[in-house]
């Protein structure tokens, strides 16, 4: 896709074109962006390290966050 060098911003510009949507690591998008102007549901991973047995735990709840998700909604899902 080459978006590996895009910011937050372009990112969720760019997702809000492509997906339905956008699921991300990044704690401090909410305060980096103003989500009000987001067209696009997002999830924020929030695990102690992105390695992927500290992010599996999340996608039970993630995957059911997304059934009820609405365009620019923000939804944290965190580890227990």
């Amino acid at each position: 896709m080459g978006w590996g060098s895009k910011s937050n911003g372009e990112l969720l510009a760019l997702a809000q074109e492509e997906f339905d949507a956008f699921i991300m690591l990044d704690k401090n998008l909410e305060h980096q962006q103003n989500m009000i102007k987001v067209d696009i549901p997002v999830i924020l991973l929030i695990a102690r390290r992105s390695r992927i047995d500290y992010l599996e735990p999340l996608v039970p709840r993630m995957l059911e966050s997304l059934q009820s998700l609405k365009q620019g909604q923000v939804i944290r899902i965190e580890a227990p």
